[in-house]
């Protein structure tokens, strides 16, 4: 213990001298004097110098470990006795010539050394405690808020600008998120719009808050699917037990004991912050055995040596990529996982049992009683890009002009070295935005899919082929949530007028629709139906589709009939002139057919960023659906029991559907348009949230 508390007593009062600088206190002449040498000294008479050195951990030799010239990429290995002896290039870093040794259970240490140091040199290294549960996440800071070290965003200035408007950063404060935790509305915020909506108005606790307020609920939710004794007459919020394990994810630095913990007991940091720097850099392992989230896949390691003069609470401790990060304030250990996919798994893989007693999964399908729900990293696996190129590749882009992970020598005018960290290769220090779908400028929806259109006419009919490929991700397009899909419509036009469909393949059921009957149901009943509406009919197969999805909608998993992806035609459309007292009056008459759907007349809309209803239309869709016990799809997880298909297309792969047009030209134009979803029409429509498709890609010929 002796050297343990040695070693705890005087190492707070060296990190405060070597953390970094604030902007009020630069860095004392006495650390800059240690740093930076004049530029006549600069170049050492001895390019080279050989040190002996020996590691210990707690006393003991430290074998097989990494010992490096830091801020180079000249490694040593350890050998039994602890020992290694080390070939220095002298002429870096103007005179900052450190030896660090690297450990898995302890700080990384370090030595200078000189051109004047003989002798034989030591580092020893102690292992750092179990983790602390009593220990506060950290203040991650902001762009506008970075006044002390006791901030992230004071040093590490371009990764938290970056990361601030990521969706980690909002992953808590999301109201949609909340929406769907509660089963709640955020915009329907007075009691006559929630009541008009069909709502509940109920007291319930403000997001981010402590506050009782009154709210709208409507639809179901998190808690109240998990809760039996809530969600009707009063709100879960307050009186739920079961929490789904969603702020696992969403709110994982809520302080004290990982995992389990209620999202609406995020507030503060944890609620504004969501997934943050100081949580991140708390991850000692990743465990795929595990749940998904804190307390199960990510573990978490949290310092418990004491701090000492004021300076901290506790010793910092923090894990990252690096072997040679030296600055006491950071308390460094490396960790291979931050440049891994191994990582994202830790949240974005997803198995559940079916959260509704009432609804149990079928065995016979899922033989260990999970169906996926997230299976991102899975799909990442299955794809050419395993191995090759991890998440971090195209989701934390190369910031071309960051020479480390902070930004001193740039804000400072200090040189890279032991203080203001060493200068990395160009590209290697990776943007922490997380780019993907909820961020417009990344672009990263246009450039993940293609669409080819080719068209063959003869006589008076025009056959159009469209191909839709995913050319960018390394999983599956889309991917993560579930309520994600794409919509593919095709038309055909001579000149600006439309041709009439007269066959091909459609938008499935889960393109979304106002109202849908069977053929034994009266088609002239549409008690939602508006004058300008259209009843879209198709026929269905007896076949279905033997597409190739993620496992197990692969060719080694289910059947064509078990993927559920039924064989669908267009048969043709009325537009609906009159309706009296739900009977519908159409301009011509129906076709007949095997179901119809009552739609929107927005076919082609000009203005199609809303999210539309499309299901029957000319086109495809592709999503993971889910579905409840009564065949209803596109529902949150929490509510869902079975994966009904998923023919979203993976890495590099292709979809062509076929779609019949009559034609009145000989030169008619075919088009293709291909949109992405966050979730689905009827969710959107429920909880008023005004949600936003996007165009990904569209072709024409």
């Amino acid at each position: 213990m002796g050297l343990r508390w040695l070693y705890m007593m005087m190492l707070p009062g060296v990190l405060g001298l070597l953390g970094c600088p604030t902007a009020e206190d630069p860095i004392p002449d006495s650390t800059r004097q240690d740093t930076l040498e004049p530029d006549e000294e600069m170049e050492s008479p001895h390019p080279e110098k050989t040190v002996r050195v020996i590691v210990t951990l707690d006393g003991e030799p430290a074998v097989d470990t990494l010992v490096l010239q830091a801020g180079t990429s000249r490694t040593w290995q350890t050998d039994a006795d602890g020992a290694v002896s080390c070939t220095l290039d002298m002429n870096v870093h103007g005179g900052d010539i450190y030896v660090a040794a690297s450990h898995p259970d302890a700080r990384i240490g370090s030595v200078q050394v000189k051109s004047e140091t003989t002798g034989e040199l030591r580092i020893d290294l102690i292992r750092y405690l179990p983790d602390n549960e009593a220990y506060i996440f950290g203040d991650p800071g902001t762009p506008d808020r970075r006044e002390t070290t006791n901030q992230c965003a004071h040093c590490h200035v371009s990764l938290t600008d970056s990361w601030f408007s990521s969706p980690h950063r909002s992953s808590a404060s999301n109201p949609v998120v909340q929406d769907l935790y509660a089963g709640a509305a955020h915009t329907l915020n007075t009691q006559e719009a929630c009541t008009s909506a069909g709502g509940r108005w109920l007291w319930g606790l403000e997001p981010g808050t402590t506050k009782d307020i009154e709210r709208c609920y409507i639809g179901s939710g998190a808690l109240p699917a998990l809760n039996d004794a809530c969600g009707t007459s009063e709100s879960c919020d307050a009186v739920a037990t079961e929490f789904g394990q969603c702020a696992d994810c969403h709110a994982p630095a809520i302080n004290g004991e990982q995992g389990g913990q209620h999202l609406l007991d995020a507030t503060g940091i944890p609620y504004d912050y969501g997934i943050h720097c100081d949580y991140c850099h708390k991850v000692s392992d990743v465990d795929l055995a595990a749940s998904p989230g804190s307390g199960g896949r990510l573990v978490v390691h949290r310092p418990s040596e004491p701090g000492s003069l004021g300076a901290w609470d506790n010793m910092p401790l923090s894990f990252g990529p690096y072997h040679d990060v030296l600055t006491g304030v950071m308390g460094a250990v490396q960790r291979d996982h931050f440049t891994q996919s191994l990582f994202c798994a830790g949240c974005h893989e997803h198995q559940i049992e079916g959260l509704q007693a009432s609804d149990p999964v079928d065995t016979s399908r899922w033989p260990d009683g999970t169906f996926p729900v997230q299976s991102t990293y899975s799909e990442w696996l299955q794809g050419p890009m395993a191995d090759v190129q991890p998440c971090q590749s195209c989701h934390m882009p190369p910031d071309p002009t960051a020479g480390n992970s902070a930004d001193l020598y740039q804000s400072f005018d200090l040189r890279p070295g032991f203080v203001a960290g060493w200068e990395r290769p160009t590209g290697t220090v990776r943007r922490h935005s997380w780019v993907g779908p909820r961020q417009p400028e990344s672009g990263m929806l246009e450039i993940s899919a293609a669409v080819f259109v080719e068209k063959r006419q003869v006589d008076e009919t025009l056959e159009v082929h469209v191909t839709v490929k995913n050319v960018g991700p390394g999983h599956a397009l889309p991917t993560g949530e579930p309520m994600r899909s794409m919509v593919l419509l095709v038309q055909a036009m001579c000149e600006d007028l439309p041709l009439r469909a007269i066959g091909g393949d459609v938008v499935p059921s889960f393109g979304g629709y106002r109202d849908r009957k069977n053929h034994t149901d009266d088609w002239t009943q549409w008690p939602t139906a508006r004058v300008g509406d259209e009843v879209v009919v198709i026929s269905q197969s007896d076949n279905y589709r033997d597409y190739t999805g993620p496992s197990p909608f692969d060719e080694s998993g289910f059947s064509p009939a078990e993927k559920g992806l039924r064989v669908e035609s267009y048969i043709g459309r009325s537009r609906i002139i009159d309706v009296m007292d739900g009977t519908a009056m159409f301009d011509v008459p129906l076709p007949e057919g095997d179901v119809a759907y009552l739609l929107p007349s927005d076919e082609w809309p000009d203005d199609y960023s809303a999210i539309g209803r499309y299901a029957g239309r000319p086109g495809m869709a592709f999503a993971r659906v889910l579905v409840n016990g009564m065949g209803e799809e596109m529902v949150p997880h929490f509510l869902a029991s079975d994966v009904r298909m998923d023919n979203r297309l993976m890495p590099q792969a292709t979809w062509t559907s076929t779609h019949v047009f009559e034609s009145t030209c000989t030169s008619p134009t075919a088009r293709a348009r291909l949109m992405y979803r966050p979730y689905s029409p009827h969710e959107d429509a429920l909880r008023a949230w005004g949600g936003q498709q996007r165009l990904m890609v569209e072709g024409a010929r």
